[in-house]
């Protein structure tokens, strides 16, 4: 065998590896209850016009340590396109931009108190701030349902591409599976450069 042709083999295997442990890191389920928006935030109503917000499982899994989230006070009106909170990591901020006109109603202080603990967690569990919407039709900026799964389907196969390509250019033959002796993958980051890593969530936390 040519070693081109061993080269591609090594490549096309680590490429499954590495489907696979995507495939367990980013598993995700629309649900129906929930409101999507397209910077990977996740709403749900708890109240008239009332929704708790936090952030969708393609963020938290791709968060390394967390040293502070900062939010808009509470009474404070927050505005479509415009920040209301801030995401401090390793000396890296990054602006959470509101997806609609609202009112900072609640903030969940076991988040602001213990910020790191967003990391690897399903919202609703890692909600941060309660919102009050302006206008109920307000809703209408944000994806449900069958269009939030056709949405994220995409997301997910363009996600999973862009990380397999950065890994394969990174370090393809530090990756060993279990079988071999490896630990098991729980979380991207660590296996996901740091550098890399900021940069596609900074795209991915931007309004479109």
């Amino acid at each position: 065998m040519s070693q081109a042709n061993m080269n591609n083999d090594i490549n096309d295997d680590y490429s499954k590896i590495l489907s696979e442990i995507l495939n367990k890191v980013f598993l995700f389920e629309i649900d129906n209850d929930i409101y999507y928006s397209k910077n990977h935030l996740c709403f749900q109503k708890t109240d008239e016009n009332i929704f708790i917000v936090g952030f969708d499982s393609y963020i938290t899994n791709l968060l390394s340590f967390i040293n502070a989230i900062v939010l808009t006070s509470i009474n404070e009106p927050i505005f479509e396109g415009k920040p209301f909170g801030w995401l401090v990591q390793n000396g890296k901020t990054f602006s959470i931009y509101s997806p609609v006109n609202a009112v900072i109603y609640e903030q969940n202080m076991n988040i602001v108190d213990k910020p790191d603990s967003l990391r690897n967690r399903k919202f609703p569990d890692n909600w941060f701030v309660k919102l009050k919407f302006q206008d109920k039709k307000d809703t209408l900026k944000l994806m449900q349902g069958k269009i939030a799964e056709i949405w994220y389907e995409r997301i997910n196969k363009k996600l999973k591409n862009e990380i397999i390509n950065i890994l394969k250019e990174s370090h393809p033959k530090e990756l060993i599976t279990q079988f071999d002796g490896g630990k098991f993958i729980y979380s991207i980051t660590e296996i996901l450069p740091s550098n890399e890593r900021i940069k596609i969530i900074s795209d991915m936390l931007l309004i479109r």
